[in-house]
C-alpha cells in the first residue's frame, strides 16, 4: 500500500557522502519514491546503500521510518526494516511499534502480528506501545479473539496496561458482539486500577446492548456516573437502544429525561431509537409525543422518524393519525420508502378506504419503488376486508404481471375477498388453480372456501 508515488518524478536526487543528517533522509525518501510499482527489494536495498555508507545510527532509523508512517507507505517500511535485518544494522522496539502503528492504520492485522512475532524472536521487549497498536490492529479488523490473545500477552509479560489498551480490547469483543468478554474486560479494569474512559464505557454498553443485555447497560451507565466519566451522545443512544431492545419502554423515557437534565444533546437517531421502543410495546401515544419534540426542538427528521411514529399508530388501529403522519413526510419534503407506502396501505384498509389504498400503490409504483409481496397482500386484505372482489382480482393480476411472488396470506386474502362477496364459483376456482399450480395454501384458504359454499348451500 504505497501512497506516496510522485508522479512529477523526473530524476533521482543526487546522494552526497556527507554524513547522514536530516537532509540525507529526504533525499533517500524523494529517492525511493521515485521507485516504480510494485516496489522491488532489490532496488530499495540499491537506494538505501546509496543514501547510506555506514550502519545508519538508530536515531536516524526512526526518523525514516516516521516519515514513511506520515506517508503511509506500510510496504515501504517493511523494505527498510528488512534492509536493516539484511545488513545486520541495529533496530530497537521503537522502530518496530512505527510500523505495527502503521499496520494498524492501514488494516493490516496479520503484519503487524507478524511483527510482534519477530520482536519475541529476537528478544525485543514489547511494551504497552507494541502490544495497543497490534490490538488496534485486530479491533479494527474484527479479529476480536487475537486482540484477546495479544491482551493477555500483555498480562502475562507484566506490561503496563492502560486505558488505550483496555478501550482497544473492549472495543474488539463489541465489534465481535462479544458482551460477555467486553464485561470481564470493563471488570479487569477496575481490578487493576485503571479508569477507564467514555470510549470503553460506551464500546461495553454497546456491547451489552447487541447481546440484548439491558440491566447489564444500565449497570455499566451507573458506574460512569459514579465514576464520573463525561457522558456523551454516543452512551446515550447505546443505552436507550439496549433498553428498547429489552421492551423496557419506561426504562427509555426515563433515559431520555436524563440525558436532558445532562444538557447532552440529542440527535435524530437518539429520538428514532426511543420512538422505535415505544412502537414496539404498543405506546403510540408516547411516539407522537417524542415526534412533536423533534419538531419543537427542531431535530432533523427523516423518514424513519415517520416509518416509525406510523408504524405505531398504524398498530394501534389508529389509522386516522397514521394517514395523517404519511401526509406530513410529504409536507417535509422527505421521500417516502417501501415501509412509508405499505404503513399507508395499512391504514386505508382498516378505514375501508380502498380508493386510496389503490391510488397509494399506484403511486408508489410511479414513485420507482419496488412493489412487494407485502404491498399487494396489505391491498387485497383490504378488499377482503370489504368483499371488494373486483379490485382484489385487480391487484392479484398486477401482481402476477409485475413477477411479484404471492404466498399463503395472498391466497388466503383473495378467497376470503371471493367469500365475503359469495363468489363461492370463483373461491373454488382460485383454490383448485392454486393446488394444480403447487401455490402456497394454507388452512385459512381452504376454510374460507368451504365457507363459501356453504353461504349458497352448496
Amino acid at each position: 500500500m504505497l501512497g506516496i508515488a510522485d508522479a512529477g518524478c523526473k530524476e533521482k536526487a543526487v546522494i552526497t557522502n556527507s554524513p547522514v543528517h536530516d537532509v540525507d533522509i529526504e533525499s533517500a525518501f524523494r529517492q525511493l519514491t521515485c521507485l516504480g510499482l510494485p516496489l522491488q527489494p532489490s532496488e530499495v536495498f540499491a537506494t538505501l546503500d546509496q543514501t547510506f555508507q555506514c550502519a545508519p545510527d538508530p536515531r536516524t532509523s526512526t526518523r525514516m521510518l516516521n516519515v514513511l508512517a506520515k506517508a503511509h507507505s506500510v510496504d515501504m517500511s517493511f523494505h527498510v526494516l528488512s534492509w536493516h535485518k539484511m545488513h545486520k544494522y541495529e533496530l530497537n522496539s521503537y522502530h518496530y511499534n512505527v510500523v505495527i502503528n502503521s499496520c494498524a492504520k492501514a488494516n493490516m492485522w496479520i503484519q503487524a502480528l507478524q511483527l510482534v512475532s519477530e520482536m519475541s524472536q529476537t528478544k525485543l521487549e514489547s511494551d504497552k506501545v507494541t502490544f495497543s497498536a497490534a490490538i488496534s490492529a485486530c479491533e479494527k479488523a474484527g479479529q476480536w479473539a487475537k486482540a484477546l490473545q495479544l491482551f493477555a500477552a500483555m498480562v502475562q509479560n507484566e506490561v503496563d496496561l492502560d486505558t488505550i489498551a483496555f478501550a482497544t480490547v473492549i472495543s474488539a469483543c463489541e465489534k465481535g458482539s462479544r458482551w460477555e468478554h467486553a464485561l470481564q474486560m470493563f471488570s479487569k479494569s477496575s481490578l487493576s486500577m485503571v479508569r477507564l474512559d467514555a470510549i470503553s464505557c460506551n464500546a461495553t454498553i454497546s456491547a451489552c446492548e447487541k447481546g440484548s443485555m439491558w440491566e447489564k447497560s444500565v449497570r455499566i451507565f451507573g458506574e460512569m456516573a459514579y465514576t464520573k466519566v463525561e457522558m456523551d451522545v454516543i452512551t446515550f443512544n447505546s443505552l436507550i437502544s439496549a433498553c428498547g431492545k429489552g421492551g423496557k419502554w419506561e426504562k427509555v423515557l426515563q433515559m431520555f429525561r436524563v440525558m436532558e437534565h445532562s444538557k447532552v444533546e440529542s440527535g435524530t437517531l437518539t429520538y428514532n431509537t426511543a420512538m422505535s421502543a415505544c412502537q414496539k410495546r404498543g405506546e403510540w401515544a408516547k411516539a407522537l409525543q417524542l415526534l412533536s419534540a423533534m419538531f419543537q426542538n427542531e431535530v432533523e427528521l427523516d423518514t424513519i422518524s415517520f416509518n416509525t411514529t406510523m408504524s405505531a399508530c398504524d398498530e394501534a388501529n389508529e389509522w386516522e393519525k397514521a394517514l395523517q403522519l404519511f401526509s406530513l413526510t410529504a409536507q417535509n419534503m422527505l421521500k417516502s420508502d417501501t415501509v412509508t407506502f405499505n404503513t399507508a396501505i395499512g391504514a386505508c384498509m382498516q378505514s375501508a378506504e380502498t380508493k386510496s389504498a389503490f391510488q397509494l400503490i399506484t403511486a408508489m409504483g410511479a414513485s420507482g419503488l419496488e412493489l412487494s409481496t407485502i404491498t399487494f397482500n396489505t391491498g387485497i386484505s383490504a378488499c377482503a376486508q370489504h368483499g371488494e372482489w373486483e379490485n382484489a382480482m385487480q391487484l392479484f393480476n398486477a401482481m402476477m404481471q409485475d413477477k411479484v411472488e404471492s404466498d399463503a396470506i395472498t391466497s388466503s386474502a383473495l378467497i376470503s375477498t371471493f367469500e365475503k362477496g359469495s363468489e363461492w364459483k370463483r373461491a373454488l376456482h382460485f383454490l383448485c388453480s392454486m393446488t394444480s399450480s403447487e401455490a402456497k395454501i394454507d388452512t385459512i384458504a381452504c376454510n374460507a372456501a368451504i365457507s363459501a359454499c356453504e353461504k349458497i348451500g352448496e
